[in-house]
């Protein structure tokens, strides 16, 4: 090697090193005047992809980061569009969706996601409040979860309706948006004389969904006050209903009280919350609803001793027997 091979060879070396530098990290970066579009992140659950932005005032606000697969308009196509306003249209109909018969065309609202949230919230702009789908459709718009529906959810809050403001109360905490918080601690807490009841139940509801757990027993009270005056089926009917989705326990001796009720629709709910609640305690509450008036109650009421138990007994009379044989309780509710 002569003494000019020997003097540029360091040159030559850092040269090359340099240029596989360059291309790596052009191939990393990609081209600057080309933009790379993003791509969502399928391995991590979208709904729980939410930002906290300081607010005006201070506070924090939660933005929703949405799955966008359905914020993608390609996606928005004229058939899914059209199964959504057919489900609306079927929802309108009282018998397709009652706490008799149950309400699937809800669930099948619910599972479109936020596709569903503007056609929903068209329809209630043009739907006085005391329509029967109104408080339904309230409720799954706070099921399906997008904070985006807030705005039109606070704006119908002064409604005169108080199944249509008690859903709107518990949609917020099903959206969990904090943004409400002092709406709802003004219903939860206020003693204005336009407040109800039921404003209350739901407004604590919301406000535990939303980590506030003092209101947990406020909640609590309410149904055992329910459960000893046997007053405002309807409001009791929502109390349990809540009281279910938040798994409270602690409430299951009103739920086993409140399953004597004289309304139908609160002894259904007492043993839906019994039944999704397993405790040995409730077989002699569910086995005084194995002649309850409605087939439902019945069905549910045998369906969940039957599985707790693995007995195949299908008469009330049967189920007393056995209670009294293995000692279920110490004494049998009165038929």
């Amino acid at each position: 090697m002569n003494q000019n091979q020997f003097l540029r060879l360091p040159y030559t070396k850092i040269s090359m090193v340099t240029l596989v530098i360059l291309l790596v990290s052009v191939t990393l970066t990609g081209c600057p005047d080309k933009p790379t579009p993003s791509m969502p992140d399928h391995g991590k659950p979208v709904s729980s992809q939410r930002d906290r932005t300081s607010s005006a005032s201070g506070g924090s606000t939660i933005v929703a980061h949405h799955p966008p697969s359905l914020h993608d308009n390609r996606l928005q196509t004229p058939q899914l569009l059209a199964e959504v306003s057919a489900a609306l249209d079927a929802i309108r109909v009282r018998q397709n969706c009652n706490r008799v018969m149950g309400c699937r065309v809800g669930e099948k609202l619910v599972s479109y996601g936020t596709l569903a949230t503007g056609p929903i919230i068209s329809l209630l702009k043009n739907t006085p409040h005391n329509a029967h789908y109104w408080p339904k459709l309230a409720k799954i718009i706070g099921k399906i979860g997008d904070h985006d529906a807030i705005p039109f959810l606070v704006s119908q809050i002064s409604t005169d309706d108080g199944a249509a403001r008690a859903e709107i109360l518990a949609a917020f905490g099903r959206i969990r948006d904090e943004s409400v918080q002092d709406i709802l601690t003004q219903f939860a807490d206020g003693n204005a004389e336009a407040i109800t009841e039921r404003d209350r139940i739901a407004a604590r509801f919301s406000l535990v969904k939303l980590g506030f757990t003092n209101y947990r027993s406020a909640l609590a009270r309410n149904v055992g006050s329910f459960a000893a005056d046997r007053q405002n089926p309807m409001d009791t009917v929502l109390a349990l209903e809540l009281t279910l989705e938040l798994d409270m326990r602690e409430c299951l001796p009103d739920f086993r009280a409140l399953s004597k009720h004289s309304n139908v629709f609160v002894r259904a709910q007492a043993v839906a919350n019994m039944a999704t609640m397993s405790d040995t305690a409730n077989f002699p509450a569910l086995i005084d609803r194995l002649d309850d008036e409605l087939p439902a109650t019945r069905r549910t009421a045998l369906h969940t001793l039957q599985m707790a138990t693995q007995q195949e007994w299908t008469t009330k009379e049967d189920w007393m027997i056995w209670c009294q044989k293995t000692h279920c309780a110490p004494s049998l509710p009165s038929k």
